[in-house]
């Protein structure tokens, strides 16, 4: 799957309001560097400063957290002709994969709350881009198609996803992009936090 699957998950994990207070509390420590072998410091508003962030650049949910939302504000800008959102992104891509996937099933695999995700779809079937229909299976279940017009909105969020996808590692070497989508695919992938002895 492509990296906007994998980061548009994260989008419906977290709050965004929360995120972008986290990414201005961030930016305002001005421009850090994170290279290797640099120290990674900066100078808050205000202040002559310069303040030592080497172990942050030594914690990996801190570095993801700040590409996250970087990702963030790339994804709103390059999305804007669309008005799509990494949430709707996420959605509209596995239930065009997973045509008569459940409601409730893909709230388990985007793990996020029933009601959260009902008003999401509920906005895509007002659109006119998703059929919501009783099950055969399970009468008790709800199956989620893409329309006609959800196909077509699906097969440009593609292609702006596509040229996302190529911006977003254009930083990396070509090849170093299949290591780092590997890694990452590792992981996004469910596993046990080891916990160290006591």
């Amino acid at each position: 799957m492509g990296l906007e699957y994998y980061l548009s998950l994260i989008s419906i994990f977290g709050n965004i309001e929360t995120v972008a207070m986290s990414w201005r509390d961030v930016r305002q420590f001005g421009q850090s560097r994170i290279d290797e072998g640099t120290t990674m410091d900066a100078r808050p508003e205000h202040s002559g400063t310069t303040l030592n962030l080497a172990a942050l650049r030594q914690t990996p949910g801190f570095l993801v957290r700040i590409v996250q939302i970087q990702i963030f504000d790339a994804f709103y800008r390059h999305f804007k002709e669309l008005g799509l959102t990494p949430a709707q992104h996420t959605i509209l891509m596995v239930v065009r994969d997973n045509p008569a996937i459940t409601q409730s099933e893909l709230a388990g695999v985007l793990q996020i709350q029933l009601p959260n995700l009902l008003r999401l779809l509920a906005k895509f079937e007002e659109d006119g881009f998703l059929r919501r229909t009783r099950s055969k299976r399970d009468r008790r279940a709800v199956e989620l198609r893409l329309t006609a017009r959800g196909a077509e909105l699906a097969r440009e969020s593609t292609r702006l996803a596509d040229e996302f996808n190529e911006r977003t590692l254009s930083p990396l070497r070509p090849g170093d992009r299949a290591r780092f989508m590997h890694m990452l695919v590792q992981l996004a992938e469910p596993h046990p936090v080891a916990s160290s002895a006591r």
